[in-house]
């Protein structure tokens, strides 16, 4: 059986690297601001919960754009086939997280096209289920997204993991979307 293609740290990897980090870092203070600003207008920022807001936004937005780097960096050439890939533990705990927040990002914008219409009664279970769980409050469940995938590759005895830097900070984010999920539940975050 021949030897898949091994990946090694380029330097466009690591600019692409760089880049993410920039990115991470401008949409974590262009939140954060925005959270100070909507925390301005309630006159407090502990009796609305904006301190649980503020750590899911810090923690999450950070390891969302490293998560989707991170898949993106792994999709590249040269690469194992998708095959093989799917059985790596790192590609997956990205493939997951990305996932997840696919799914939340659209949970948000239908919430927000939905709450634009006017006359339309944004009330009722339905409303209340879809803005729990737009974006920010989807971010933390990354977590079980994480666990699923990986319990799944234990399971069906098919975790391969790659000695490759890129299989490694995988499963790493992997693990970090875990602690998120388990601080989440553990300090009972809602």
């Amino acid at each position: 059986m021949p030897k898949p293609p091994e990946r090694r740290l380029t330097m466009a990897d690591l600019m692409i690297l760089v880049a993410a980090t920039a990115i991470g870092i401008a949409l974590t203070r262009s939140v954060v601001a925005a959270i100070y600003t909507e925390a301005d207008r309630a006159d407090s920022y502990l009796s609305v919960g904006w301190y649980k807001i503020y750590w899911r936004t810090v923690s999450g937005t950070g390891l969302s754009v490293a998560t989707v780097t991170i898949l993106v960096l792994r999709l590249r050439s040269p690469r194992p086939s998708l095959r093989r890939l799917a059985r790596q533990p790192g590609a997956m705990a990205c493939a997951a997280a990305t996932l997840n927040m696919v799914i939340g990002l659209f949970a948000a914008g239908v919430f927000a096209v939905l709450v634009s219409v006017p006359r339309l009664p944004v009330g009722g279970f339905f409303w209340t289920i879809l803005r729990l769980h737009s974006f920010p409050y989807f971010i933390p469940y990354s977590g079980q997204a994480v666990a699923g995938a990986w319990l799944v590759l234990i399971v069906g005895r098919t975790w391969r993991a790659e000695p490759s830097w890129i299989d490694r900070a995988g499963r790493l984010l992997g693990a970090c979307w875990l602690v998120l999920y388990f601080i989440e539940s553990y300090l009972e975050i809602d």
